[in-house]
């Protein structure tokens, strides 16, 4: 018998950089766990794709506001901006 699978491609980044990266590029502070509601010793994984992110969020954005669980959306716009590749990132939360 045979095990059938598939082979992908993950990029797992830990949260800190995950924070420090999204801060920089946005020119915000922007800390994932809390934003998120996450907890230790978890893992979250993200689908990034090149999206035009909402008007509510760029406007909100603009305002300094940042909204919570957008951390797709700040992946998406990272990669609209060709900061990061499209495909499949995995947070990986432990402190």
């Amino acid at each position: 018998m045979e095990l059938k699978y598939e082979e992908r491609t993950v990029r797992e980044v830990n949260y800190h950089d995950l924070d420090d990266f999204i801060s920089e590029a946005f020119g915000i502070k922007y800390e994932c766990v809390a934003y998120e509601e996450w907890g230790n010793y978890q893992s979250h994984s993200f689908t990034v794709e090149r999206e035009i992110i909402s008007k509510h969020f760029s406007e909100e954005l603009a305002l300094g506001i940042i909204p919570k669980y957008s951390t797709a959306l700040f992946l998406n716009e990272a990669c609209n901006l060709g900061l990061i590749e499209p495909g499949e990132y995995l947070v990986e939360v432990s402190w």
